[in-house]
């Protein structure tokens, strides 16, 4: 028994072979670009100068109380559905454990502290750690001219 060879192309093709195909084919005949009912997403927002900052705050507030032999543990977090950041309690930023005590941070720049004690004092938070005998700091950080960092530390 000899085998036919033009009888094994008449075979049905796969279905998902015959889309592709059929797909190429649009392409090819529109001129290769696929039209879409979307626009193009616009390009991404380069970070601000604030967000920067930020990070070397929390960077910076993190290598300080590791020096001193504590664990950091970074408690906020980035909502992205609603674009926005959330505080531990509603106040805190990192808690750093060691040397037999607790500590809730707020970090922020030397000029916002007041804002930043103003905000944490007015937070049930803030009085539910306290009752818990955590020591509670808030860190302000300024760039200085040379480029590097310097800090003052609020214990409230």
């Amino acid at each position: 028994m000899t085998f036919n060879f033009e009888a094994a192309t008449d075979t049905p093709v796969n279905p998902a072979d015959a889309a592709r195909a059929r797909v190429r084919a649009a392409l090819q005949s529109s001129g290769g670009v696929a039209q879409s009912a979307r626009p193009p997403r616009p390009p991404r927002k380069p970070k601000t100068e604030n967000a920067k900052a930020e990070h070397a705050y929390k960077e910076k507030t993190a290598d300080l109380y590791k020096a001193q032999g504590y664990d950091v543990a970074h408690v906020d977090y980035f909502d992205h559905l609603n674009k926005r950041k959330h505080d531990f309690l509603g106040c805190f930023d990192s808690i750093a454990f060691g040397n037999g005590e607790t500590i809730a941070i707020q970090y922020t720049s030397q000029g916002n502290m007041s804002a930043r004690k103003t905000k944490v004092e007015g937070r049930a938070g803030y009085r539910w750690v306290k009752k818990a005998g955590w020591k509670v700091v808030i860190i302000g950080w300024e760039k200085q001219a040379n480029g590097q960092y310097d800090h003052k530390i609020w214990e409230l």
